[in-house]
């Protein structure tokens, strides 16, 4: 139950940062849920550390994706289609992952402590890789 409040808050404060940015409220992630906002501060204690398991999150998951199918022996055009697809797919699915490369390929920081950081495994494990 634990596993599937979260997934439940992130996939909401994914929405509504799509919509709000930094603007969203930990309120605004409540009601879009159908959550108590106790309930979600029980989860989290404030929307930046939220933004900021949502990041590692759609890091690893980005970074997955980028290993299973550019480590492939397939010609370099089908393991980019290959790519491409899984990763496109993602975003649909976990659109955190959206969040992710959206901030990240338009250099718009997010107010998070390891910024600086994300933005160099970026660049290493998932923007190298496909170049």
């Amino acid at each position: 139950m634990r596993r599937q409040r979260i997934y439940q808050i992130r996939n909401t404060a994914a929405e509504i940062y799509l919509e709000k940015g930094m603007n969203m409220e930990m309120g605004d992630i409540a009601r879009k849920a159908g959550l108590g906002r106790g309930t979600v501060y029980h989860y989290y204690n404030n929307k930046i550390s939220l933004i900021e398991d949502l990041l590692i999150e759609a890091f690893e998951e980005a970074q997955k994706i980028t290993m299973e199918t550019l480590n492939t022996n397939e010609s370099p055009l089908i393991r980019l289609e290959q790519y491409a697809k899984c990763q496109l797919g993602s975003w649909i699915k976990q659109p955190f992952v959206f969040i992710l490369f959206k901030n990240l390929f338009q250099s718009e920081p997010i107010p998070t402590q390891n910024y600086d950081e994300l933005l160099n495994n970026f660049q290493t494990h998932l923007y190298s890789p496909v170049t």
